[in-house]
């Protein structure tokens, strides 16, 4: 089962993962989309545009019932989750305090600081919260994939973190047999790197903060369509690692590989 919310610039991300998660699941995705442009008090009488979702709908699909993979596209803090409306939030106590199971479920999030880590001695007691996204959904046994500070969309096209998270998205459906989430992500920041021909700082920064807590060999075999093969290995063929003397054997029986590489650029002095 899985779970995909958006709204405001992240509608293009949560629209390009759910359709990721439905192929991969083979199910349905529960989702609380707000198309982009509709106003926080609501959309226009005349259109079909639904309300904006609030905290207490975020508490409902989030905490209500179990998700498998959950997709949470908004504007966070470390420790508080900006709803739809722009006026209500969901923090990181409800979570704690709520009785639904997480164990083994794949978390990712294109929210800003979803991923930041608070200093808990910093923090005021009754005025600011200890308790961060990663530590929460650390204390649910879940494994979370967010940004350890900003994160970055478009408003016309998917780019820098919706990318990457659409990637990752991908890369969980992608080959066959179960997928683990660190592969999936470093897949996704390959595949995001060999599509960006120009990297500049904010492609640097979206990847950079991009930050799996958990275990990486925690895995997902999903059960609905398959995309393909994993991104090829690199362009070296390497041979097993040899040292003088004795230290072969150890370097064998590590499985240690070594291959030359020659590099010969052509440069233009700038």
């Amino acid at each position: 089962s899985s779970l995909v919310t958006g709204y405001d610039f992240l509608e293009d991300a949560a629209n390009a993962v759910k359709t990721e998660l439905a192929a991969g699941t083979g199910r349905a995705v529960d989702t609380l989309i707000t198309p982009n442009g509709v106003s926080p008090q609501g959309p226009n009488p005349e259109s079909d545009d639904p309300l904006p979702w609030t905290a207490d709908d975020l508490a409902n699909k989030l905490l209500g019932s179990r998700h498998d993979v959950i997709f949470l596209a908004g504007h966070f803090s470390a420790n508080s989750a900006l709803a739809a409306d722009f006026t209500t939030s969901l923090i990181t106590t409800d979570l704690a305090a709520s009785t639904t199971s997480f164990t083994n479920s794949i978390v990712f999030s294109a929210g800003c600081h979803s991923g930041y880590n608070l200093v808990d001695t910093d923090a005021i007691e009754g005025v600011t919260l200890k308790l961060d996204w990663a530590q929460a959904f650390a204390q649910k046994q879940a494994t979370l994939i967010a940004g350890t500070g900003y994160q970055y969309g478009d408003t016309d096209f998917l780019e820098y973190s919706e990318r990457l998270y659409a990637n990752f998205a991908r890369q969980l459906r992608t080959g066959a047999g179960a997928v683990s989430v660190g592969e999936a992500l470093v897949r996704a920041k390959l595949d995001y790197l060999a599509t960006t021909p120009d990297i500049r700082g904010i492609h640097e920064k979206a990847l950079l903060e991009a930050t799996l807590f958990g275990l990486p060999m925690l895995a997902v075999n999903m059960p609905g369509s398959r995309d393909g093969s994993p991104v090829p290995g690199g362009a070296v063929t390497p041979v097993a690692a040899t040292w003088p003397g004795n230290a072969s054997a150890a370097l064998t029986s590590l499985g240690l590989m070594t291959a030359e590489l020659t590099v010969a650029p052509t440069l233009t002095p700038k």
